[in-house]
């Protein structure tokens, strides 16, 4: 009776470690992960290369594993570029190791935004029912520049116009390219565009152009060409009162009472004297 007790508990034992064993066998459970992005910050418009490590591929039971970086934003596939890598489950790779390391090297958006962009990759087990998406974080520095634009100064005697520009991004820019764009009240004597180089952040330079001098908008675009060495534009608005420079007109056209005052008294004096001296002259030959 004992033994049949000790055959019975040991026949337990077997099939409760076969069903461990197929229970295990059974299961797949890849993860993923992403090692690197390569540069660290990305840049808007240029390349990045992202390492992926895909882990828990050793076992057959997974079958054929598809892996697939999607190809949307922040994201920009080459034409013809492949986004999906097949694997098979059950093979080793170099060295007996029990992972895969999938690489890409893709395009950032030029209007990617700065800081972390989500992107997504599937992975797929076997049939369509197996298949998993996860996220994971692009990190972008964007070099993207800003300006602020003020009327500087206004000249009615040769009717040309300052405009000082002021870089306040995080960003050093190169090229810049300032045009005055068209509108019902303004009118443009000679160019309408205007070099001024490189600016760096913080930094402001100035830009002149001939107008008519009137109230108006001045719509104009800057152009630039930022980090990643893309061409760039940004419009912006301001608005002339030719008011505010009236009184440095009235100092260029008018002269002070004090000053004719101070030349009547020497135009006096002068007179005075030459006449003094006609007299004391005429003294002296009687």
């Amino acid at each position: 009776m004992k033994k049949e007790t000790g055959l019975v508990v040991v026949l337990a034992f077997v099939l409760l470690g076969f069903n461990f064993i197929s229970a295990a066998t059974t299961e797949c459970n890849p993860a993923v992960q992403l090692l690197s992005q390569d540069p660290y910050p990305a840049i808007p418009g240029d390349y990045v290369k992202l390492v992926f490590q895909i882990e828990g591929i050793s076992d057959s039971v997974c079958g054929d594993i598809s892996f697939e970086l999607l190809n949307k934003y922040p994201l920009v596939f080459d034409p013809n570029q492949e986004s999906k890598v097949s694997l098979k489950a059950g093979t080793f790779v170099k060295d007996y190791s029990t992972h895969k390391i999938v690489a890409y090297k893709v395009r950032v958006d030029q209007d990617a935004v700065d800081g972390d962009n989500p992107i997504e990759v599937l992975l797929t087990k076997g049939t369509s029912a197996g298949i998993e998406s996860k996220q994971f974080n692009l990190f972008v520095e964007d070099t993207r520049a800003d300006f602020e634009v003020y009327v500087k100064d206004l000249s009615f005697t040769t009717n040309f116009i300052t405009l000082e520009v002021l870089n306040i991004a995080k960003v050093d820019v190169k090229s810049i390219a300032v045009e005055l764009l068209d509108y019902p009240t303004l009118v443009v004597k000679g160019a309408k565009t205007k070099i001024i180089g490189d600016l760096d952040s913080n930094e402001y330079t100035s830009a002149e152009f001939e107008i008519k001098p009137v109230e108006t908008v001045i719509p104009l675009r800057i152009s630039y060409t930022d980090n990643a060495g893309f061409r760039r534009s940004i419009d912006k608005n301001v608005t002339l009162f030719p008011s505010l420079f009236q009184e440095r007109k009235a100092d260029e056209k008018t002269t002070p009472l004090t000053t004719y005052i101070v030349l009547a008294i020497i135009v006096i004096g002068i007179g005075y004297w030459l006449y003094k001296r006609k007299k004391n002259k005429e003294a002296k030959r009687r």
